[in-house]
């Protein structure tokens, strides 16, 4: 480190020193895979698309006790993943509008009003200077205003799990086109996810090209944020807008970690929006990627015991695959099924490579870390 506090190299881990530590798995706010858990977040969809709504239920559902409620808390009839206080901060929506539409949110998961000490609202939409982060034009540096030193430090005091910022325009006056401008933005909104550990969701007006992918200005916005979740009307509802029945779909046309092009259909009723798909059968997640993740360990387990060791490379004779596909008990998985829980399972750390044999020789073979059945 120099006199100006500044070091001289990059942050450096050395893969090898990976070998011994488990890698946080990946996890998301809700049951649709839509919000990535402690990073940022996009919500895009036209205006009174109704993003404001769903995060609203979103938000009561993370912010619901789970001492009173110790039960699943639900968003759109699948579990909540998170926990724990919560910051809406909008930019549009006075307290007293969020009020009447919490009013509905209680009454459609069965709570009182009194049951949301954790989710605290912040009403900044009369202000003149409500932008957390500004620039003085295309091509100047985006700075944080005394507004987000402020937010910043409400942050640290109420240590939230989850951020919803209602919107990008009102909060960030930055020239939407500017690639730089887009990259700070989300960068400065990321940098807060990590350091607080926390998930940020930015909700977004998609431009009038983007209504499809909820994408608007510079490809820098959507290339910062890990997951972008678009709010729009079902491709037969009324293009026009005159009519609205209020059905809704939310789809991801941007995912880092989850799949592409997911979605759930949404009716509005009552207040709030429902989800109109079938629910998960009991036992979904055992489908074809449990089943072969499960078949994958157990092999593995079985061929370690019995002294024959299995490869990673899948350029070794004894690639783990194509071993395990030949197996008789490899109960019907398909080739390529058993390479992605290879590789899913390798991911998660659930099993790793070490070498074996004389040091020379350079080998390496998989072994089970943790088997969970």
């Amino acid at each position: 480190m120099d006199s100006t506090g500044h070091t001289h190299f990059l942050p450096m881990v050395r893969a090898s020193q990976l070998a011994t530590v488990k890698p946080t798995p990946v996890e998301f706010v809700d049951g649709f895979q839509l919000f990535l858990k402690g990073d940022l977040n996009y919500l895009s969809g036209i205006g009174a698309a109704g993003k404001t709504t769903i995060c609203l239920q979103l938000a009561a559902a993370v912010a619901l006790s789970p001492h009173k409620y110790p039960g699943p808390a639900l968003w759109l009839d699948r579990p909540v993943n998170v926990r724990g206080p919560v910051m809406f901060v909008s930019g549009e929506e006075t307290a007293n509008t969020l009020h009447l539409a919490l009013l509905d949110v209680c009454v459609d998961q069965g709570i009182g009003m009194d049951d949301l000490g954790n989710l605290v609202l912040h009403d900044i939409s009369a202000r003149d200077d409500k932008a957390l982060l500004s620039s003085a034009g295309r091509g100047k540096p985006v700075v944080k205003t005394a507004l987000f030193h402020t937010f910043k430090a409400t942050v640290a005091s109420l240590r939230p799990v989850l951020i919803i910022l209602d919107n990008r325009a009102q909060i960030a006056h930055v020239d939407e086109i500017d690639r730089g401008h887009a990259t700070a933005v989300g960068n400065t909104f990321r940098a807060i996810s990590a350091e607080h550990e926390t998930t940020v969701i930015l909700l977004t007006h998609p431009s009038v090209s983007g209504e499809k992918d909820g994408r608007s200005g510079s490809t820098g916005w959507n290339n910062t944020a890990r997951n972008t979740a678009l709010m729009c009307k079902p491709k037969d509802a009324d293009e026009d807008g005159d009519s609205d029945d209020g059905r809704r779909q939310l789809k991801v046309p941007k995912a880092n970690r989850s799949k592409m092009g997911l979605r759930a259909n949404l009716q509005w009723a009552a207040g709030v929006y429902r989800c109109t798909d079938q629910p998960p059968r009991a036992g979904e997640d055992i489908g074809r990627e449990g089943k072969a993740r499960r078949v994958f360990l157990g092999l593995l387990k079985w061929h370690n015991e019995n002294g024959i060791s299995v490869s990673l490379n899948t350029k070794a004779q004894n690639y783990a695959p194509k071993v395990f596909f030949a197996h008789p008990d490899r109960e019907g998985c398909a080739y390529r099924v058993l390479e992605g829980a290879m590789h899913f399972l390798h991911k998660n750390g659930q099993i790793r490579t070490v070498s074996y044999g004389p040091p020379s020789d350079k080998t390496y073979r998989l072994e089970v870390v943790k088997c969970n059945f």
